[in-house]
Order: structure tokens, then C-alpha cells, then sequence
């Protein structure tokens, strides 16, 4: 019998070692060339490079990437190093982020177009209305895209879509829950459509779902 063959077949533990050093090795992996291994290495949500990415799925960053552009306004609740990724592809990005521990921590980081908002921080507004905060400071323009991640989703989402232009879309990860049921029914009622994305996040093992809302006219061209 052919020894390779053998050793295939019945030394499963040592297979599955050489599979996995070639997933987290080898230049031409998946989790290699998508930054799943260098997120691993440095802590936080990165790609290949170490620039930093939004933790959600590969697939979903797959196809935002090359529909941003310089044009594009962002509110994103659940600011982090996800919005050092929108500054560094669009207009501008105004992230609401709860923790102010974490802010400090990346304002140094951040461009002249990323900006990290904390309620109670100058303001008076609670965290799921600081999408007002962000609009004055936007100079009253609505956004283009409005992200919602972070804590208390649903009101974000409730008081703030007033902000997102007629053409604007939202991005809505972690978009599997039953929790957020109903704001999808009134954004189906809105005439939004979803398309859903599926796949591993930068450094985790589950399977993780972000979906795109967008009507007929819309700002990345769906």
C-alpha cells in the first residue's frame, strides 16, 4: 500500500495538525491573505497589512470595499477601529461609541474625517440619540450610510434614519438575531430590500451575518 495514502487515511490527529498549519501559514490560505491570522497576532481587527477593519464577515467587506468612495458621509453606531476603516474609504465617518475608555484609546488614531462621539461627552444626549449629535456636527447634512452596531440597536436604528438621505443604505451586522425582527419589518415596509452576507469575522470562529438594506436608488450602486 502507498505509505502516503496510508498516513492520510488512518493518522487523522497529524492531518488535521498539517491542514491547520497550512490554513494559518501558508501565504496563499484564506485566513492568511483576509487578515484572520494577523488579527489573531495583533489584537484587534486588521487586515493582512494590520490596517484596520470592521469586525464583521469577510464576505460583506468583500463587496463594500469597492463601492466606497470618497463621496460617501457615514453615521456608524459601535465606533472602534471599524471607524478608522470608513475614514479611510469615504467623505467622513461620525462613530457613537459607549465606552470612553476605548475612544481615548483610538483618538489618536484617527484622521481628520473620523470623528468618535461619546454621550455625555459635551452633551447631553443617551447613546442611542446621539445620531443628532453627529448631524449637527456634520453641518446638518444627512449621511449616506448609517451602520448600526454596537448596544441598543433598534432604538439607533428607530432615531436615526431620519438622518440617512433618500438614497442612503444601512449596514446592520449581526443581522441573524430575532431581536431586530421588527425594525426589519418597518424598513421592509420602508421599501428597503436586504441582501444578507455570511462568513467568518476577522479572528472568530463563528459563523457571522451583516445585512445591506438599500432601496431601488441607491449610493453604491445595488
Amino acid at each position: 500500500m502507498n505509505l502516503k495514502w496510508w498516513a492520510r487515511k488512518n493518522l487523522t490527529f497529524i492531518r488535521l495538525l498539517n491542514k491547520l498549519r497550512l490554513l494559518t501559514t501558508r501565504k496563499n490560505s484564506y485566513l492568511y491573505q483576509k487578515g484572520w491570522v494577523k488579527t489573531l497576532l495583533t489584537g484587534y481587527p486588521c487586515d493582512n497589512n494590520s490596517n484596520a477593519l470592521p469586525w464583521m464577515n469577510f464576505s460583506f467587506l468583500h463587496f463594500i470595499e469597492n463601492r466606497l468612495s470618497k463621496n460617501l458621509s457615514i453615521l456608524e453606531f459601535g465606533g472602534g477601529y471599524s471607524t478608522l476603516y470608513w475614514a479611510r474609504n469615504a467623505k467622513c465617518v461620525y462613530g457613537i461609541e459607549h465606552d470612553q475608555f476605548f475612544v481615548k484609546t483610538l483618538q489618536p488614531e484617527l484622521p481628520d474625517n473620523g470623528y468618535l462621539l461619546v454621550p455625555g461627552d459635551g452633551n447631553s444626549n443617551e447613546y442611542e440619540y446621539m445620531g443628532e449629535v453627529a448631524f449637527e456636527q456634520n453641518d446638518r447634512n444627512e449621511f449616506d450610510i448609517l451602520i448600526i452596531d454596537g448596544i441598543k440597536r433598534n432604538e439607533c436604528f428607530e432615531n436615526s434614519i431620519q438622518y440617512l438621505k433618500d438614497d442612503g443604505i444601512i449596514i446592520w451586522d449581526d443581522s441573524s438575531r430575532n431581536s431586530y425582527t421588527n425594525s426589519f419589518d418597518k424598513l421592509e415596509s420602508l421599501g428597503f430590500k436586504r441582501l444578507a452576507f455570511e462568513g467568518l469575522k476577522p479572528g472568530d470562529r463563528s459563523v457571522d451575518e451583516t445585512s445591506v438594506f438599500y432601496r431601488a436608488n441607491n449610493c453604491i450602486g445595488l
